[in-house]
């Protein structure tokens, strides 16, 4: 995988859409391992997507907070 050369539109820009493409990255990971395979070069995009929890964690892993819910409950399902 090579990283296109403007980033500027690569990467996620809302925290709904850095929360899907993480979820999906980390499902992905998943999927490969119990596949015992490596990423073809669509699954590598998405897996130089992921951005980690750090600016998001507050939001995100709120559990009084219940605008991501589904999204946590997914997450938990996957790890």
């Amino acid at each position: 995988f090579v990283f296109p050369d403007d980033l500027e539109d690569f990467y996620p820009k809302t925290n709904r859409e850095k929360i899907e493409t993480n979820i999906a990255a980390i499902d992905l990971v998943k999927r490969l391992e119990k596949e015992r395979r490596q990423a073809n070069p669509e699954e590598q995009e998405l897996l130089a997507k992921y951005v980690g929890w750090g600016g998001l964690a507050n939001e995100f892993f709120d559990e009084l907070n219940p605008k991501y819910e589904t999204e946590r409950l997914t997450l938990k399902s996957l790890v």
